[in-house]
């Protein structure tokens, strides 16, 4: 994956990958609200721990601080891949966003 995107490995981590290929849902949530895992798809995790910073925002646990959890399907591995690793998951044209914030 990391030669065909031309992604350096480090901007990912392991500990976020999983194959929801046979997975078995349960009632589950994150960040308060329910939690739809991806089912008949393979998620890759995405290095976004800072060092020395509060990374709550990654729990998995319900602990205060904890975000809800979105995934973004792509059509192109190599187009797809790489601009979000570089320039970060944007909101599209046809979203319920403005400035970042979900509005609805």
């Amino acid at each position: 994956l990391f030669q065909q995107c031309h992604i350096d490995p480090k901007c990912f981590d392991v500990r976020g990958n999983f194959d929801f290929t046979n997975y078995t849902p349960s009632d589950e949530s994150r960040g308060g609200f329910r939690y739809y895992p991806p089912i008949g798809w393979k998620r890759y995790g995405l290095n976004v721990r800072v060092p020395g910073q509060n990374n709550a925002w990654l729990a998995m646990d319900g602990r205060p601080g904890e975000w809800a959890v979105a995934y973004h399907g792509v059509k192109s591995i190599e187009a797809s891949v790489q601009r979000i690793v570089t320039e970060g998951l944007k909101p599209g044209d046809r979203q319920a966003y403005e400035n970042d914030l979900c509005t609805r």
